[in-house]
């Protein structure tokens, strides 16, 4: 006689509780790993920008510069040339630290840079639109100080605050 055994498969249709357990304790250590660099390309990106910003300080620097040599102002303590149809104040042939100034030579977005004159005088800031504070809370930006006498670049200072926990 013939007999016929059968084999009983046991399907399995949810995770035991030890599975769930393993799989959160895996997903906690990969983002504890995963989240301060990913903060810290943030602040990488910030610097990037900050710096690319600084680049176009520069050039305005230069450019302005040009221009008042070529107008014969470069040694006025304070003149007006034309670049690109827009009149910009100058202080020694360089863009003066003012919205007429520095703030008409360089023009960025709102939505990447806030602008305004520092509370120095004759100084200008700029600073991520990603913060929600001025400048100095922020410890983030970047300054331009106009020239203080014939001869005298303007001072373009970078601060990016502390690596640990203020800053950009």
């Amino acid at each position: 006689m013939l007999r016929h055994q059968y084999q009983y498969r046991s399907y399995q249709y949810a995770f035991t509780l030890i599975e769930m357990l393993a799989v959160i304790i895996v997903v906690g250590v990969l983002a504890s790993i995963a989240v301060p660099k990913f903060l810290d390309l943030q602040r990488s990106a910030t610097i990037a920008s900050m710096q690319g910003l600084q680049g176009a300080l520069n050039s305005a620097v230069s450019l302005s510069f040009a221009r008042s040599a070529a107008d014969g102002v470069q040694n006025e303590a304070m003149a007006t040339i034309t670049v690109n149809g827009q009149l910009i104040d100058v202080v020694y042939g360089f863009p003066a630290g003012t919205q007429s100034g520095i703030g008409t030579m360089v023009v960025s977005p709102s939505s990447d840079w806030q602008q305004r004159p520092s509370t120095h005088l004759g100084a200008y800031v700029y600073w991520p639109s990603r913060f929600d504070v001025d400048a100095w809370p922020a410890q983030c930006f970047i300054r331009y100080r106009q020239s203080t006498g014939v001869g005298n670049a303007p001072v373009i200072d970078f601060y990016t605050g502390s690596a640990s926990g203020s800053g950009c």
